[in-house]
């Protein structure tokens, strides 16, 4: 519960910050699947990859490929 509490504090935007997205800070020496911190995804980490695949949908989708756009999607 402190953990969401936290994740929620650090994600917080600041108006006129140019890093008001939580995706783009990083705590210093923090990292996946080293000794001391958990190998399952936050919710944070869900929302860095849902946007990155939108991101690629929305260029196949912009260039015409509809194909690889929904199955990107998916």
């Amino acid at each position: 519960m402190t953990e969401v509490k936290k994740e929620r504090a650090e994600s917080k935007s600041v108006p006129n910050d140019d890093k008001s997205s939580a995706m783009t800070r990083t705590k210093p020496g923090v990292g996946r699947n080293r000794l001391g911190f958990p190998a399952q995804p936050t919710f944070i980490d869900f929302k860095w990859m849902l946007s990155a695949y939108a991101t690629i949908a929305a260029f196949y989708n912009a260039i015409g490929n509809q194909v690889r756009c929904e199955k990107v999607y998916v």
